[in-house]
């Protein structure tokens, strides 16, 4: 509940989680958006409590429940608890937000922190859009889920805006640095990557992009489906085929194509280990074998159930078994 104070109003923090979720809703009203940037802007936990938000009603959305704004709030504020209890205890906390788990069947990712939400669309956009933009200010690989269930994997000290526009035109991203994207496939609704002079056409694939402002160079490696490598103004230069790079000197012009085995450099650049369609029980021999345990099921599982799991290599175990249970709703133990 807000309270208003003569002519100052009083917000809750309560207050400011209804506009984060009005927001993402996009139903917020002009006067709201200025609230809640000012917010956002002075402190960085109001930043991760946005970060969170966006996480659970992504996930919502994904698992096909209802975007019910209170039940929402209510695990926000269970995982606000959580982690302040946990802070309470550890002489050496970390954000709850970077221990977050996206859930999803068949396409999850976790929400590896440090990515910071900046207020984009406070101001009017060259071409009439609205943007939000992450900037990973660490020396870790960060991730996050964009609002059409895109995964990527934002490269250290990189940033990128996404486009919340897009639900009738073209999926808009602009990338400074380098990320590897997941893309959901969406064959209505195109997703184009900007980096520098050279735009990535793609409907559903992975592929990285690495945008050097030093060299003027610009790198795409394809992992699986196709991209098409375009001209700001739509020209078209290549179309790429899995276990391709493309490399483009913004200088020259000259764009040329290698072969690459592209999951090995994913695998060992950006620190990713992937399962495609994985039952529970496949998760279970790939963490035994991976960590040299011996994991049993302590709950209720469906064992025909398929998954898409993604996590960091250097995860702790604890982690990983966490982020399983946000994934697949299902307990794990480590049998001694």
């Amino acid at each position: 509940m807000c309270y208003i104070y003569k002519n100052w109003i009083i917000m809750t923090q309560e207050d400011y989680i209804n506009l984060i979720f009005k927001y993402l809703a996009k139903t917020i009203s002009s006067d709201e958006k200025i609230l809640l940037l000012k917010w956002l802007e002075e402190d960085k936990s109001h930043r991760d409590i946005f970060a969170s938000a966006a996480a659970i009603r992504s996930a919502s959305r994904i698992n096909d429940e209802k975007a019910d704004v209170d039940s929402m709030m209510s695990r926000l504020n269970a995982r606000i608890d959580a982690d302040n209890h946990i802070e309470k205890k550890s002489t050496k906390a970390l954000t709850w937000t970077k221990r977050v788990a996206l859930v999803s069947t068949a396409a999850a990712i976790a929400a590896l922190a440090y990515i910071g939400f900046l207020g984009g669309d406070n101001g009017p956009a060259a071409d009439s859009r609205n943007f939000i933009a992450y900037r990973n200010n660490s020396e870790d690989i960060s991730a996050v889920m964009l609002d059409d269930s895109t995964k990527v994997w934002l490269g250290k000290n990189s940033s990128m805006e996404y486009d919340v526009d897009c639900e009738e035109i073209d999926r808009v991203v602009k990338l400074q640095g380098e990320a590897y994207f997941d893309v959901h496939s969406d064959t209505s609704h195109p997703f184009i990557v900007h980096a520098g002079n050279l735009a990535v056409r793609v409907l559903g694939t992975a592929f990285c992009v690495n945008s050097n402002s030093e060299t003027g160079k610009i790198s795409v490696i394809l992992e699986r489906g196709s991209v098409r490598l375009q001209t700001p103004e739509g020209v078209n230069l290549v179309r790429l085929a899995p276990d391709q790079k493309a490399e483009f000197d913004t200088a020259s012009g000259d764009i040329s194509v290698e072969s690459i085995n592209a999951t090995p450099y994913v695998i060992q650049h950006y620190n990713k280990i992937t399962l495609s369609s994985a039952t529970i029980t496949d998760i279970i021999t790939h963490i035994n074998t991976m960590y040299g345990v011996n994991v049993q099921i302590t709950s209720e599982a469906d064992t025909t159930r398929k998954y898409n799991l993604n996590y960091k290599r250097t995860d702790p175990l604890p982690q990983v078994l966490e982020i399983v249970k946000e994934l697949t709703g299902t307990r794990l133990e480590i049998n001694n």
